[in-house]
Order: C-alpha cells, then sequence, then structure tokens
C-alpha cells in the first residue's frame, strides 16, 4: 500500500474520533483519542509525552520514541500535512510493539524490487535480464518466508548468472501498524495544537472550566470543547457551552468519564 493510500485509510479509521485531555503539564502529556459516537475502542490510542520521551499506545500497538526534549515538536508536521517519515523516525525507536511490531519485517514485494534493481548492475542484456526474471519468479520471489527466500536468492544459477552478496540486497518494508502510529501520532499533534489556539469565546470557557478539580476536557460532536464534571457527590456532567449539550447522571454518566460514552 503506498504511503498516498495509507493516509486516506488512517483518517476514515479516525473519523470519528474525539480527543480527550487526560494532562497537560508543559511536556508531561496525556492525550486520549476515541471514537465518541457510536461509543467503540476500536483503533483508539494514547500520546504520552514526558521529557525526551513520546510513547503512543492502543489498538494499533505500542512505540516509544526519543530525540529531543519535547517529542511534540520532532514530530510536528508543517502547514497541517499528514506527513510522516518513517526511515528516520524509525531510528529514534527506543521500544516496539509486541503486537503488530516490529517496525520493519520482511515484506516480499520490496525484496523482489531490489533483487531485479540488483540485475542493472551485471552488465546483461535485455533478453538475458528477461529470462533470469522468469526463473526468479519461479524460485524465489514464489517464496514467502524471508530465511527461504534469500537461501534461494544465494544457491540461485543461471546460465552460468549468480548473484553476488544476495545477503546484502535488502527486503525489509514497514509494518502495517508502524505506519499507522506514525499516522496517528501526527494527526494527534495536529488535534492537540487546534485545541491550543481555538479562539471562540465558548471554547475558551470550557478551557478554562476544565482546569479545575475534577474536570477533564474533550471535544463535544458539535466540534467545540465541552468539559466532564466528576462532583464529589459520584455521577458526572457532561456540559457543552457551545451547542448547549447537557447530560446529566449516575451510574450511565460514571461510565461515561471511565469510557468516554458521551452522548450530547
Amino acid at each position: 500500500m503506498e504511503n498516498g493510500n495509507q493516509t486516506e485509510s488512517f483518517l476514515r479509521d479516525v473519523a470519528g474520533h474525539t480527543m480527550a485531555v487526560m494532562q497537560d503539564n508543559g511536556v508531561y502529556r496525556h492525550i486520549r483519542f476515541r471514537q465518541a459516537s457510536p461509543a467503540s475502542w476500536n483503533m483508539w490510542f494514547d500520546l504520552v509525552t514526558w521529557p525526551g520521551n513520546l510513547a503512543i499506545r492502543g489498538d494499533m500497538g505500542t512505540w516509544v520514541f526519543s530525540r529531543v526534549e519535547d517529542m511534540f515538536t520532532f514530530f510536528r508536521s508543517r502547514n497541517r500535512e499528514l506527513r510522516i517519515n518513517a526511515s528516520y523516525w524509525c531510528e529514534k525507536v527506543e521500544s516496539e510493539s509486541r503486537f503488530g511490531g516490529p517496525s520493519r519485517k520482511f515484506d516480499g514485494e520490496s525484496f523482489k524490487a531490489n533483487v531485479l534493481l540488483s540485475l542493472d548492475g551485471y552488465g546483461l542484456e535485455d533478453e538475458e535480464k528477461q529470462e533470469i526474471t522468469a526463473v526468479l519468479q519461479e524460485e524465489v520471489f514464489s517464496l514467502e518466508d524471508e530465511l527461504s527466500a534469500r537461501k534461494a536468492l544465494a544457491d540461485f544459477e543461471y546460465n552460468g548468472f549468480s548473484f553476488q552478496d544476495p545477503w546484502e540486497i535488502q527486503g525489509q518494508g514497514y509494518s502495517h501498524h508502524f505506519i499507522w502510529c506514525l499516522h496517528a501520532i501526527v494527526w494527534g499533534i495536529q488535534q492537540y495544537d487546534k485545541l491550543e489556539n481555538l479562539e471562540p469565546a465558548g471554547d475558551a470557557a470550557a478551557a478554562t472550566a476544565a482546569t479545575k478539580a475534577d474536570t477533564e476536557l474533550v471535544r463535544c460532536q458539535c466540534g467545540s470543547l465541552a468539559v466532564i464534571e466528576t462532583p464529589a457527590y459520584g455521577g458526572a456532567r457532561y456540559k457543552c457551552d457551545e451547542c448547549g449539550a447537557d447530560w446529566i447522571s449516575s451510574a450511565a454518566a460514571t461510565a461515561a468519564v471511565n469510557n468516554k460514552d458521551l452522548k450530547g
């Protein structure tokens, strides 16, 4: 899947996601993203930062990155574009996910492309390359696991032709989960930046209210900021000053606070 298609696929996955700020204290952050309506944990993820580190965890796996003091500045995309740099960012991985990892794995198409590209360095005629390619397709490219494919390439011989240093030919690609999480980091930071830069009065009031104890800032379905309050007497209240959504309950609302099952 090409990067453009991966981006489009990711945006479809998070089309219904809302953001909840669990903690926002300098470079100490905990931001949660999940689908609010209908409520679901499908494709949810958290962004957690502390000095010099960023962790993403959720439905698509867990990765930890380290490079600069504030990792939001490291991953922040210019011009609000959803761009990722998988090769460079992969070098900054401190810990890989047990689920969805590793970041890079054997990819048959990448291996095939690099093997065929290496043929250009042997001075072969076009007809010779076509014949070799046909035999490679049958004896090497048809094998699914990396060890078998690499061994077959090392043993490959056709009319006196064989590969030099076949084990050096690259054959890895980035896992779908890793690429998804990179998109999630960039997109999540963009949503956070929008929250930080909001100016409407309703949003400003909500942001101020959310600084009080026992409150949490979330985004209402109308697009404005809203506050979830958890009073000392129990229950919870989800209130949006912009559209007027105001939901008060006890057990159900408490579950909403815990699970972010918000309904205006």
